[in-house]
Parts: structure tokens; sequence; C-alpha cells
């Protein structure tokens, strides 16, 4: 499908954006409404299509974290300032907010909603693994 994709809709390039938004709208009608596919006994991907039934929110709810866990905030390009450091976690948290847990004198746990993403080692400044990246209590012990 992607061969045949690329193919039809981009080799060669449209002269500009909206043309080329026109050629993938117009292969996927084709390819969903008018080409049949052996995979599906020769029938069409539309025939088969359920709408889901969940709805998307509107808005997504902010994460919220226990009383004794601080909020940082992640800046446009991925780092976090904390206690006099700059760390850099993750483009893909750009802008949104995590938890920060105090586990000793010297390491703070990372929380992005149920998830322990790492360690910042005070001293240092530097972000340690977390051994453990599954889904995690904010209350459990330390896992590095």
């Amino acid at each position: 499908m992607h061969k045949t994709l690329k193919e039809e809709t981009a080799l060669p390039p449209r002269s500009s954006l909206d043309a080329q938004q026109k050629a993938f709208r117009e292969f996927q009608k084709e390819f969903n409404y008018l080409r049949p596919h052996e995979g599906i006994q020769n029938s069409f991907p539309a025939k088969h299509y359920l709408k889901s039934k969940r709805k998307f929110p509107k808005r997504i709810v902010k994460g919220s974290y226990p009383t004794n866990i601080m909020i940082g905030e992640v800046n446009d390009i991925g780092n976090l300032h904390f206690e006099g450091h700059r760390i850099f976690l993750s483009s893909a948290l750009a802008l949104e907010e995590v938890g920060l847990e105090e586990i000793s004198y010297r390491h703070v746990k990372i929380h992005f909603y149920g998830v322990s993403l790492g360690v910042i080692d005070l001293y240092t400044g530097k972000l340690l693994q977390f051994k453990n990246p599954m889904p995690s209590s904010l209350t459990s012990e330390s896992g590095f």
C-alpha cells in the first residue's frame, strides 16, 4: 500500500501543498471505495469500517498529582528547569507538566501521569534511568 501511495501521490511531488493534499484525498477515495482488495475477499475497505463509539475529548484534562508531588513545567523544546539545572526530558513532553517527587535528599523522581520517567540527581543535575518504566503508583518506593 505504501509503495502504491507514494507512486500515485508523491512521484513526482505536486506543485503546492493544496495540490499534494488533493492527490492524497483522491488516492484515499479510490483506495477505500473504488478498488477491491484481495485480503478482504475483493470487497472495499469502506464496507468494513465501523465508526468508533468512543468520543475523543475536545480538551484533554491535565494530569493531577498528590499534594506531596511538586509540579514542573517542561519548556517548548523539552527541557525541565529544576533546582538550577536544565534537564532535557523529551520534545514529546514540550509544554506539559510533570510531577516531581522527592525520594531522598539527593534524588527526585519524575512522573508523567502514572509513569515514572527517571530520577534527577540533584548534585550533578543528571537524569538517571529509572529501572522499571512500567506504570507505577506515585507512592511506590524508589526503583532506581
